[in-house]
């Protein structure tokens, strides 16, 4: 279940940064997709070699490349 809510929120996401216009809210948005892709790292982490929807299987490289990914994806705003 979290899988889909971490699919759903960041289609959610995208798609309110594609029809936002304002720079503080767009940057707002991606501060709350760090945080919400960190958070479904630690989940996966929690839940290691769990299986979501049926196919989904959170193995160990598999999450350490999110976790990579997590690391990479935080936001660096300029002052």
């Amino acid at each position: 279940m979290a899988l889909l809510t971490f699919f759903v929120l960041s289609a959610l996401m995208s798609a309110l940064v594609f029809l936002i216009k304002n720079k503080t809210m767009i940057k707002l948005i991606t501060i709350a997709y760090a945080l919400v892709h960190i958070i479904f790292s630690a989940y996966c982490w929690n839940n290691l070699n769990g299986t979501e929807l049926i196919y989904f299987t959170f193995d160990s490289p598999g999450v350490l490349m999110l976790s990579v990914l997590s690391v990479k994806s935080t936001p660096h705003l300029p002052q």
